[in-house]
């Protein structure tokens, strides 16, 4: 859900070119439609072992885990702390407590994860 919202406000805001007004739609209709498709590929292409099913369960898990810190990491983390001048002038106990922030979330995170 956050991710089309994300996704919407930026198409709806990024400059295009004249000419290329329809191209937002195109992207918004490929993003919409991704999802179903992998779903009925994934479905369509299930194996019938339930050994190779796990296998590749943790596969794919893995890399979206993978994928997921490195977004996390170093696309919204480097940005805020290291890219933002607003935070390198910030004295360190805003620092301190923006850091126990994120450490506050991903306890929070781990706690969930237990339950799902």
């Amino acid at each position: 859900m956050f991710e089309g919202l994300g996704l919407g406000s930026r198409l709806a805001t990024a400059p295009w070119p004249k000419g290329k007004s329809w191209l937002p739609f195109v992207l918004a209709l490929g993003f919409g439609l991704s999802t179903p498709i992998g779903i009925a590929a994934g479905i369509g292409a299930r194996p019938d072992n339930a050994a190779t099913q796990k296998l590749t369960n943790g596969i794919f898990d893995a890399i979206s885990a993978g994928i997921l810190m490195y977004t996390g990491l170093v696309e919204l983390l480097a940005h805020e702390f290291m890219f933002n001048p607003a935070m390198r002038r910030a004295p360190l106990k805003v620092k301190l407590s923006a850091f126990a922030c994120i450490a506050f979330g991903v306890v929070v995170m781990a706690v969930l994860a237990v339950w799902a």
